[in-house]
């Protein structure tokens, strides 16, 4: 017979890592935060001691449907919903128009950490 209560066992435990994870990860974050800003996209190297720490930051992009279709669309996807890259081949002045329609957010950071040989 299979060994579930070991697996069970060990999905709590791996739950258990994930909290703490977390809980360093956010400490991590407050520590470098004013290096790191939230409404920043991209990678920050910070070396700390023997250890480099890569946070990664994402701006998440939502398009509020309603106030794209009010500026027209200019052309994108007709459920205004493109890319980075369609967004990008928009004239400066459509950019403008639309970026009315788009709500920027910071997403979640992820952390790298390397030993520095």
């Amino acid at each position: 017979m299979f060994d579930y209560h070991n697996y069970l066992n060990i999905c709590e435990q791996v739950k258990e890592l994930q909290k703490a994870k977390i809980g360093l990860e956010v400490e991590m974050y407050k520590k470098h935060s004013q290096i790191v800003r939230d409404n920043e996209e991209g990678l920050t190297k910070i070396v700390d001691g023997d250890y480099t720490v890569k946070i990664t930051r994402k701006i998440n992009r939502t398009v509020n449907q309603d106030i794209a279709e009010e500026l027209g669309g200019f052309g994108l996807k007709t459920k205004y919903s493109w890319s980075k890259a369609e967004f990008d081949k928009l004239s400066p002045l459509d950019k403008k128009v639309m970026a009315k329609a788009i709500t920027e957010k910071p997403g979640k950071p992820s952390f790298d950490v390397e030993i520095n040989l």
